[in-house]
């Protein structure tokens, strides 16, 4: 059978105190007399009515304090750790102590249930006094805050020798505040029996708490066996919801049943999307009862990886839009964002949302340096993709498979040669001029390339920048740019 714990008996010159599930503390023995006897003696006889009722299976601790220094409100000493009842050896203890100072019993309490670690394990404390507070706290505070605070804490508090209503209305707020028995003796006949009556209610067991019968649920989930992650799916229940509030969560296969994840109301709906955990794994979706909160119903879900890719030139110009696609959107709040190479994947600075397109035009830094293109999931901020792009400075020319060879300048309306170096793409290919801030595709004139370099390229009548381009027009692919100043 297991041991139950009872709280430390704290003895003091005034008062005892003693708790369920816990160690017995007596808080004080009082000095004075009832009918020609010492109340401490009475109080020595009487203890026995209040140890007879424990069992041997209960433990038990014994706490003193006003014992052994006179004006002292820190005088408190755990004369026996909570422990199997050895009856013989408590009440040798208990009739060892002799009064002599203060009554800190507020405080012997406070110490008394942290000793029993009350905010973690059933406590009883049992508090039997012949006296008041006198260190200047404040019992009925103490109690609240130890019922608040605890896990099933019980106080029972017995009143020896004191006056009337007023005088232990300090300690009746002990055992109202907490739950035990408040009793008042006049006499060592009723000292007996409230000792007595105190020994049965700690020994009596813990009431258990009645089983709450299993809920019959009539609720089913439906939804796909795998969904990517981050995404929206669609999920379905019936019947209708019993409550608008009630909730449908997404959350890791053996979560405990108050966890939730992504969430979304029932309403009057029967069904709506959930947005997928970023993390892949097996997942359960749950019905939950907004009134408990109860799971009425689950189904399993297995969250996949998804293959995204992303694409753009090697090489751009400060400042300069180039053209961003990726393989696949997963959700239309997922973004794109251009950052240094080496940045942490929770970098996102002038980040732009995929939307439902394929495809955006996304301006290059003013820094040059080596940048990554990143698609990220707005799940999680996870990065799906990853490709490197070189910026370059303002006006260097941009070569792929191909660097074309030309003059920096020249006059409005002249001939210059082209030539370039590296073997472009067989196909068709056209050297365009350009104004700078032209589409890639688009051009002010452009020739077929048939032969080898040089080739004579009519410049612009309007002095300004342009660019000559060379392009594989079949591939859409830029294999080499320029600028020219035509001046």
């Amino acid at each position: 059978m297991p041991h139950r714990h009872l709280p430390i008996v704290v003895i003091c010159c005034e008062c005892q105190r003693r708790r369920r599930n816990g160690c017995v503390r007596r808080v004080e023995l009082d000095v004075g007399q009832i009918d020609g006897t010492a109340k401490v003696e009475i109080e020595r006889e009487a203890m026995g009515n209040l140890i007879g009722g424990v069992g041997a299976d209960t433990q038990v601790g014994l706490m003193a304090y006003g014992h052994r220094r006179e004006g002292d409100c820190g005088d408190i000493e755990t004369i026996l750790s909570a422990g199997p009842l050895d009856s013989e050896t408590f009440l040798e203890r208990v009739n060892g102590i002799t009064p002599t100072g203060k009554t800190p019993l507020t405080d012997a309490v406070e110490q008394a249930a942290e000793a029993l670690s009350f905010r973690n394990n059933p406590a009883t404390v049992i508090l039997i006094s012949d006296g008041l507070e006198s260190c200047e706290r404040d019992p009925c505070a103490l109690a609240e805050t130890l019922e608040r605070a605890g896990v099933d804490f019980t106080a029972h508090v017995v009143c020896f020798g004191l006056g009337g209503n007023e005088n232990t209305a300090s300690l009746a707020c002990i055992a109202d505040a907490i739950g035990g028995r408040f009793l008042v003796a006049a006499n060592a006949q009723e000292l007996g029996a409230a000792f007595s009556e105190v020994g049965v209610a700690v020994a009596e067991p813990a009431p258990q708490p009645e089983a709450e019968p299993t809920p019959v649920s009539d609720v089913a989930l439906s939804a796909a066996e795998r969904v990517i992650q981050g995404s929206a799916f669609t999920i379905g229940w019936s019947p209708l919801a019993r409550e608008p509030r009630d909730l449908i969560t997404v959350v890791p296969v053996g979560a405990d049943e108050p966890d939730t994840g992504n969430f979304i109301r029932a309403q009057d709906e029967s069904e709506g999307e959930l947005i997928a955990p970023a993390d892949p794994g097996l997942y359960e979706l749950r019905y939950v009862l907004e009134e408990g909160p109860r799971v009425l119903a689950t189904a399993q879900v297995e969250v996949t990886e998804p293959v995204v890719t992303i694409s753009a030139p090697d090489q751009t110009r400060s400042g300069e839009e180039i053209s961003v696609g990726w393989s696949a959107g997963i959700h239309p709040r997922d973004y794109i964002v251009m950052v240094p190479a080496g940045s942490p994947d929770d970098e996102n600075a002038n980040f732009r949302r995929v939307g439902e397109a394929g495809e955006m035009r996304l301006a290059a830094p003013e820094d040059p340096g080596l940048y990554e293109l990143r698609y990220v999931l707005a799940e999680g901020s996870r990065v799906l993709a990853r490709s490197s792009v070189e910026v370059l400075p303002a006006g260097a020319q941009l070569s792929t498979g191909a660097t074309l060879i030309l003059p920096e300048s020249a006059a409005p309306g002249s001939e210059i040669d082209v030539a370039w170096e590296g073997e472009p793409a067989e196909g068709d290919l056209r050297l365009a001029v350009a104004r700078a801030d032209q589409a890639i595709f688009t051009w002010i004139s452009a020739i077929s390339i048939d032969g080898p370099p040089p080739v004579p390229v009519q410049m612009p009548q309007q002095p300004g920048e342009y660019e000559l381009r060379l392009l594989d027009i079949g591939n859409q692919k830029v294999l080499s740019r320029a600028p020219v100043l035509v001046e």
